[in-house]
């Protein structure tokens, strides 16, 4: 069983993203969210991890989804920022649990 958020989360409509199976991707100006800011608030006062939920409008189902890290790309000697990882905590796809891509753009 998930412990419940110790603070109040925003909640994203799934239709923000493409979904492919139990991956779902957007961009974060999708997400009306300005450069560099990543969306989500603390959720325990007891850790640090920053996440939010997503909420199905076919089901109703509400799912929360906690930040697993920045992803990279070696470019030559440099490394470009691509965005951040979320996974689920709380439900699982049929091939393990859900995950979310948000793209940097």
């Amino acid at each position: 069983m998930v412990k419940k958020p110790d603070y109040e989360l925003p909640t994203y409509d799934a239709r923000l993203f493409t979904w492919d199976g139990g991956k779902g991707l957007t961009e974060a100006s999708d997400m009306h969210l300005a450069p560099g800011v990543v969306p989500g608030k603390r959720v325990w006062n007891d850790a640090c991890d920053v996440g939010f939920y997503v909420r199905s409008p076919k089901t109703g189902t509400t799912k929360l989804f906690v930040n697993d890290g920045p992803l990279y790309r070696d470019v030559g000697s440099e490394r470009e920022y691509l965005g951040e990882r979320y996974i689920s905590i709380d439900g699982w796809a049929e091939s393990g649990k859900f995950e979310l891509f948000i793209a940097n753009d």
